[in-house]
């Protein structure tokens, strides 16, 4: 029987082939360091109830195995990734141990609790980074359904084409609580009630986890509820991750006060240094539990019926918000974030959108650039700029745009398509549609910037299956407001 030797305090240490191995390594990382019970505010016994009652799926169970194998294995490269809002990216923390620039947005994502426990979580394992990767993708102003397009690409390893990560961590949870869900584009589809949101929310990380156990089934997916607010958004959540047998973890219920300290008010939106090696600690004496759990369960443990392949069977979100929630296969995609990235490693000095093939510039003043760290996007403020993307649709033709909304300072841009070879319904020449108008100004009062999403039933427009298609986004609004693109898409 296998065993991947976990030393659980800060002055504990083991042994491994190549050299010693100490958990100091992991000082600062975690608040309570020797994670030695009784911890000063969180429940240890609560955590570990969560980690060893909670239902696991078949599937999940052998990929958090595999993941505890691979890190007791010393050549075997490990890799995680964390997607999520503004928390977990670690917006505003500050932690000037780490030697980054204060407020640059890789000292905020290597402060931010994802970070932190994946130091910690290499550390005990005594892994070294030439044997590790670690991602944190978490981006602010984003829910659940405002990931869903990207998903594909934000739970790669990168480093590793084709290859998904070991361990998936999520956590939506304040996003989803605060802001609706990004897709709904007419009154009726509003999310503001609670209970039609947590509706929306329960759909979208349905969508989502049935997209991640089917594409990636030997990823470890954890739903992580970094808040202590309880609402019906987090039971949504947790109803979701027990139907699909999918580890949830909620820091709240953990919690023995619920007090500045261990979370944020309105006069502080974002989560403290101290709050978030409080997050990682909850995480550290769940895995403890849960680690302790896998090496005692055999392979052929007892799993209820509908665990067995929880990711084939029926759906239990309703039917409509499923629909609009579903993820489709890119045909044709393109990402702001991995064109930076790649501009970046290319060492160009284009600002210019031609820099990215298949983007080209109709007239203005677009560019693909970074006005808040960490956030690119193709942006641009001059009335009537227009930047044409080339599409390909497949066989259910839509067009899906993730763009920026804010409470000032930002304008308009109307969105149609043209379809090379293709006639209008009504036998005219092909000539452009009209698709939509995004409105990237919040006007509900809200002082915060957001992803937002339009997805276009392009076949309700006339595009037919199989098409080449250019789709025009033209600024509508009067200078210097400006538009800001991250993603587009189509399938």
């Amino acid at each position: 029987m296998w065993s991947p030797s976990l030393p659980w305090s800060a002055d504990a240490a083991t042994e491994r082939a190549g050299g010693r191995c100490s958990a100091s390594r992991i000082t600062g990382d975690v608040a309570w360091e020797t994670l030695v019970a009784p911890h000063p505010l969180l429940s240890v016994a609560q955590l570990e109830r969560q980690a060893l009652e909670q239902p696991l799926s078949s599937e999940q169970r052998r990929a958090w195995r595999g993941l505890l194998r691979a890190l007791a294995t010393p050549r075997r490269r490990v890799s995680a990734v964390a997607v999520g809002g503004s928390v977990p990216s670690g917006t505003t923390c500050v932690d000037r141990a780490l030697g980054l620039p204060r407020g640059s947005k890789d000292q905020e994502r290597a402060c931010a609790y994802p970070s932190r426990f994946a130091r910690w979580l290499w550390a005990v394992h005594c892994r070294s980074s030439a044997t590790t990767f670690f991602a944190n993708r978490a981006l602010g102003g984003t829910t659940t359904a405002g990931a869903l397009p990207m998903l594909p690409l934000m739970v790669a390893d990168v480093e590793e084409a084709g290859r998904a990560a070991d361990m998936l961590l999520v956590d939506f949870a304040v996003n989803d609580h605060y802001a609706e869900q990004d897709w709904g584009t007419s009154p009726r589809d509003s999310t503001r009630s609670a209970p039609s949101r947590a509706w929306a929310v329960e759909a979208a990380t349905e969508v989502l986890l049935r997209h991640v156990l089917s594409s990636s089934p030997h990823t470890a997916v954890l739903l992580y509820e970094g808040t202590c607010i309880t609402n019906q958004t987090k039971q949504a959540h947790e109803r979701i991750a027990r139907r699909y047998g999918v580890p949830f973890v909620s820091y709240g219920d953990a919690l023995s006060e619920c007090s500045r300290i261990t979370t944020w008010t309105a006069a502080h939106a974002h989560p403290s240094l101290t709050t978030h090696r409080y997050l990682a600690d909850a995480l550290a004496f769940w895995w403890r539990a849960f680690a302790r759990r896998l090496q005692a369960e055999l392979s052929t443990s007892t799993v209820d019926a509908s665990l067995l392949h929880p990711s084939r069977s029926a759906p239990i979100s309703e039917p409509t918000l499923l629909r609009r929630y579903e993820i489709c296969e890119a045909v044709r995609e393109y990402d702001a974030m991995s064109a930076w990235q790649s501009r970046a490693a290319s060492s160009s000095a284009l600002a210019a959108t031609s820099a990215v093939a298949g983007v080209e510039l109709g007239g203005g003043n677009w560019a693909l650039n970074a006005d808040r760290l960490g956030k690119p996007g193709w942006i641009g403020s001059e009335q009537n700029s227009s930047l044409h993307f080339a599409l390909s649709v497949g066989a259910s033709p839509r067009a899906t745009l993730v763009f920026e909304r804010s409470y000032t300072g930002f304008g308009t841009a109307r969105v149609d398509i043209f379809c090379h070879g293709q006639r209008h319904d009504s036998g005219r020449r092909p000539t452009w549609r009209h698709l939509a108008t995004l409105d990237g100004l919040r006007r509900d009062g809200k002082n915060v910037t957001l992803a937002s999403v339009e997805t276009v039933n392009l076949r309700q427009k006339g595009v037919l299956p199989h098409s080449n298609c250019t789709l025009r986004l033209t600024i509508s609004s009067d200078a210097p407001l400006k538009f800001k693109l991250r993603h587009v898409s189509s399938c």
